[in-house]
């Protein structure tokens, strides 16, 4: 059976746009440094500009010692005659250098930055939001990268976010049909309940009418064999009648609630006592890891039924014979401490189609003769009359394991 779900308990994502909060905040305030930092920076087109107007002041101070050293080594007819021849290789070397430095200057302010930016903007885009710009400039292209982490960092967190929300909603959207199920259940069953106990009852009366007439017969000597043997059977019938009519009452009779602290190991124990006489019960073999202590608040009439119902379920699945485990366990639910009561059997199985319908009154697989259908409708009511819960789980031609959850006895 599912967990309950607490439906007052507030989900944990925000269904709508929350108050900023100090995390938001702080972003905030990230942001707006990054703006400050902004203004009060060197930009690139000064850096580029300084950086230029340097080398340009540089190599004309260096043409000027050059030129005024070849004029002052040579003569003046010879200077002037090759002047051009002179000056040019100067020309020439200077705007080499320029060209060069320029070039190197832009690739390393401007295109290497630009190319790594790029290079993120595309792991990005493909999903990779782990990737990060290490660049560390003090100009609009480093405050570019570092706004682009802050982004990215953003959109890593909104992805887990999303992701938690999702699966947040995923659980809710279970719980919510689970719980929209047990609603339809409880009222079927309850309805089932009131028609039972009316049928019941209509059909008892003379039922038991019919079993007298039929005790009268029977006494009478003067039956031949063949008669009598009609009426054996017809009285046989007649009990069956009467222990499926009992099993409706059952069903439909309101359980006692008092709830006590009880030893669930004592209760298997005496009811698998009770079961070991009991037709097919020789054929199975019997495996028990009782852990202790097995404490538990429940109704102990009610706890003997139960078992007794599970363990005449596994036997009744394997008439060739086969083997039974019986086991319990610590276990919590819903942060609760409790006990795990399982009964796992080598039978049959039960078909995966019919496995949400084993708890419903008068559904069963067994023969006609066999079973009323109300055994596991019972459990469950069992189970849910003492706070517990019930699952199933099975693969045809392996067995079957059920597994009933009750709280643990309290302290006192």
């Amino acid at each position: 059976m599912p967990s309950p779900i607490d439906m007052d308990a507030p989900p944990k994502f925000a269904p709508g746009p929350a108050a900023p909060g100090p995390a938001a905040s702080s972003e905030r305030e990230e942001f707006e440094s990054l703006r400050t930092l902004a203004r009060a920076q060197s930009s690139i087109v000064s850096d580029v500009v300084l950086n230029m107007t340097i080398l340009m002041l540089a190599a004309v101070v260096l043409i000027a010692i050059f030129v005024n050293w070849t004029y002052g080594y040579l003569s003046v007819e010879y200077a002037t005659e090759y002047a051009p021849y002179i000056i040019i290789p100067y020309i020439i070397f200077f705007a080499l250098t320029v060209a060069v430095y320029g070039w190197r200057l832009i690739s390393r302010v401007i295109v290497t930055p630009l190319r790594e930016i790029l290079e993120a903007t595309i792991r990005i885009a493909e999903g990779d939001l782990s990737h990060r710009i290490s660049l560390d400039a003090d100009n609009e292209l480093g405050l570019l990268a570092g706004a682009f982490n802050k982004m990215s960092d953003r959109l890593e967190q909104n992805r887990w976010d999303l992701l938690s929300n999702l699966e947040e909603m995923k659980r809710l959207n279970e719980h919510l049909a689970r719980t929209q199920r047990e609603l339809l259940s409880t009222e079927k069953l309850a309805s089932i309940g009131r028609l039972a106990a009316g049928v019941a009852h209509e059909i008892g009366n003379p039922l038991a009418a019919i079993a007298g007439y039929l005790e009268i017969i029977s006494r009478r000597s003067y039956l031949e064999a063949k008669d009598r043997e009609i009426v054996d059977r017809i009285q046989d019938e007649v009990k069956r009648i009467h222990e499926i009519i009992k099993e409706l009452l059952d069903y439909s009779r309101p359980q006692d609630e008092s709830l006590a602290k009880l030893d669930l190991i004592e209760s298997i124990k005496s009811s698998l006592t009770l079961l070991s006489a009991q037709k097919g019960f020789e054929r199975i073999e019997l495996h028990t890891q009782l852990d202790s202590p097995a404490l538990v608040r429940a109704n102990r009439s009610s706890m003997a039924q139960l078992i007794m119902n599970l363990v005449m379920n596994a036997v009744q699945s394997m008439p060739g014979g086969g083997e039974l485990r019986i086991s319990t366990r610590p276990a919590e639910m819903d942060g609760k401490k409790g006990v795990e009561l399982i009964l796992e059997d080598t039978g049959a199985g039960i078909a995966p189609e019919n496995l949400d319908r084993i708890f419903d009154p008068f559904f069963t697989t067994k023969q006609p003769g066999q079973g009323t259908g109300l055994g596991l409708s019972i459990c469950l009511r069992i189970v849910e009359n003492n706070s517990g819960k019930i699952s199933v789980s099975s693969e045809p031609g392996k067995g079957t394991a059920f597994r009933v959850w009750l709280p643990a006895a309290g302290g006192g």
